[in-house]
């Protein structure tokens, strides 16, 4: 089979179903060198199955280890990925055998200009001039300076553009919403051909370009990761495949139904991320998508907002929100640069020309109409706190557990013989864990109660929503062993906002249980604060674990084998109320301190990054009002 037949005879297929057999069809490929792996490559990405598309450009090599357009392919693959070494050996290759291919030597000057390879730069530039080529090379002033003032474009979106004084400040709220990489951007270029990329700029991002960009005089993009590992923005970016778009182009009918697919799925994207607590904003791409950028008050970590799209792209795909003509993808890309001198994940900023189209990208409503005051819309574009990011990622987790086994040992039960049931049996709910079983679980309330590095953890845990590798795993291996440890230890990893759902526990875990010598080397950072010098008078014999501690457990105090019942369920209720009232109480306590806080302040405010407290005195009634910052 050819890959230009695969979506068609699979075309019937879920997406996941269709995954699979592309899975399935690489996996014979390996042993086909005859295999045209590029056109394989071509239909993995979209597919959006990156990794596969990966592999099959690496089969490409394998196979043809002299044509130019694989080793090219692979070259900027991993130079996405952060590989600069491997990178540059194949991009090098493919130049031997391609050495009029202008895009490939722009890529390979970037790429030597960046990492200080000054030679083998002045050594492509006298090659390159040798051919009779001209080109803008790394390090040439006119290279990287602003290109003259042009008019501006019929398209222009907004009157901003030709007030220079709002321009620039638009420019600036710009820069602040949608910076990134801060010694590093980017500039489109398309060639008559119909080829289009972009070009390294190793300067920084700096409102006057932005204003450039903005303009129409160049188009820029970023590159999402800081140099300290956060973002400041996540979008999706979702494209119409090559196929579907060739289609298009070609009839009426499919081109005004694909438009009408385009802004369905648009708002299907919009409506998954305002469920989870997000407004984006949303822009025509300027060729063949939309993108739905989400904006923070504050920088966030990129592992964390990485996560959050793995976990959103699983939503997505299992609900089958995005149709076979569209792929999607997710930035940023990556939680973190595996190299220092990777460049990371670049996308297009918003309201540029793209060079290929000599379209302007435009901020939409979400019914599709085009907004022209731009700038107003960006000024008004709601930003997001941290704590939404972590809730969304909860929550997103919550969908994704694991459905767990009735037997404590990870088995199922066997079938019963088959019989026809006089009456239908009751529905069947899978238990869920709230943090009222904290206090109901004899077993994780006596583990709690009497292990005071576990209880600081978790309470670290409920303040700061993230557990690193070596909290986890003190967690895991001490109440994974409990009789409801797989739902507790669940339950918390779901709330720590950079743990992934592979984590999640499916079974009961058997074996030993962590020690606690290893858990004062894996957290000391805890165990010193707090204290951990446990003696286990009842176990005397046996190496020192907080799970010991159950042997002072009266037996009348162990949960029963039984499934809960109503009772249980009104307890665990009764519990949570309880909880309510006494947080409710507190709420109220902090409420009372922080108006009195704001009567001796001069106007009554006390300013945050998200927004602003201020005392509102209506006659004799003093109340407490948030004012989110930017609309938040």
């Amino acid at each position: 089979m050819q890959a230009h037949e695969f979506l068609d005879q699979h075309r019937h297929l879920d997406p996941e179903a269709r995954v699979a057999a592309l899975k399935s069809a690489l996996n014979q490929l390996v042993s086909q060198p005859e295999a045209d792996h590029l056109a394989w490559a071509d239909l993995a990405e979209t597919l959006d199955q990156h990794a596969l598309a990966f592999r099959a450009v690496q089969l490409a090599v394998r196979d043809q280890p002299h044509n130019p357009a694989a080793l090219k392919r692979l070259g900027i693959l991993l130079l996405e990925r952060g590989n600069s070494e491997r990178a540059a050996l194949h991009l090098e290759a493919a130049l031997k055998h391609s050495p009029e291919d202008t895009e490939l030597i722009e890529t390979l000057a970037s790429l030597y200009a960046e990492h200080g390879q000054d030679q083998a730069l002045q050594d492509l530039r006298a090659e390159t001039e040798a051919r009779g080529l001209t080109l803008s090379w790394p390090g040439q002033a006119e290279s990287w300076d602003l290109p003259p003032e042009q008019a501006t474009d019929d398209e222009a979106p907004s009157e901003a553009l030709h007030d220079t004084e709002r321009l620039a400040s638009a420019a600036i709220r710009f820069w602040q919403a949608f910076g990134g990489r801060e010694d590093m951007h980017a500039r489109q270029w398309a060639s008559r051909d119909g080829r289009s990329g972009y070009t390294p700029i190793p300067q920084p991002l700096t409102p006057r370009r932005i204003q450039s960009h903005l303009a129409g005089s160049e188009t820029l993009g970023v590159y999402c990761l800081r140099s300290d590992g956060t973002v400041n923005f996540m979008a999706l970016d979702l494209d119409i495949t090559k196929a579907s778009l060739e289609e298009a182009q070609v009839s009426v009918v499919r081109a005004r139904n694909l438009k009408a697919s385009l802004q369905a799925t648009t708002q299907k994207l919009a409506e998954s991320l305002n469920s989870l607590g997000f407004k984006p904003l949303i822009e025509n791409s300027g060729y063949k998508g939309r993108h739905l950028w989400v904006l923070f008050v504050e920088p966030v970590p990129a592992e964390i907002a990485h996560l959050f799209g793995s976990l959103l792209l699983r939503r997505i795909h299992h609900q089958h929100l995005v149709p076979i003509d569209f792929h999607l993808e997710f930035f940023p890309k990556q939680g973190e640069l595996k190299s220092k001198k990777g460049l990371g994940n670049l996308i297009k900023l918003p309201l540029g020309i793209h060079q290929k189209s000599g379209r302007r990208s435009l901020f939409l409503e979400p019914a599709g109409e085009i907004i022209k005051d731009w700038d107003r819309h960006l000024a008004l574009a709601r930003r997001h706190g941290s704590e939404t990011l972590y809730q969304a990622i909860e929550a997103l987790k919550l969908e994704a557990l694991p459905e767990l086994p009735e037997h404590p040992d990870g088995q199922l039960p066997q079938p019963a013989p088959a019989a026809k049931p006089k009456q239908p049996a009751p529905a069947s709910v899978q238990r869920q864990w709230t943090e009222a079983d904290f206090s109901l679980d004899p077993e994780l309330k006596h583990v709690f109660g009497h292990c005071a590095v576990l209880r600081a953890l978790k309470a670290q845990l409920e303040t700061h929503r993230q557990l690193n590798l070596n909290e986890q795993l003190v967690l895991i291996h001490s109440l994974g062993h409990l009789e409801q440890g797989v739902l507790a230890v669940n339950y918390l990893l779901a709330r720590a906002a950079n743990v992934s759902p592979e984590k999640f526990l499916k079974s009961r875990l058997k074996g030993n249980p962590v020690s606690c010598v290893k858990i004062r080397s894996r957290i000391p950072h805890i165990t010193s604060k707090v204290g951990c010098k446990c003696s286990f008078a009842e176990a005397p014999e046996q190496y020192p674990t907080p799970t010991l501690h159950l042997h002072s457990l009266a037996s009348t105090d162990r949960p029963a084998a039984a499934a809960d019942n109503a009772e249980q369920l009104a307890r665990r209720y009764a519990t949570l109320e309880r909880r309510l009232k006494e947080l409710e109480s507190e709420y109220l306590t902090l409420g009372r301190e922080l108006a009195e806080h704001l009567r001796q302040q001069p106007e009554a405010v006390l300013e945050l990054p998200e927004g602003w407290y201020r005392l509102q005195q209506d006659e004799e009634v003093a109340t407490l009002v948030w004012e989110p910052r930017d609309g938040q």
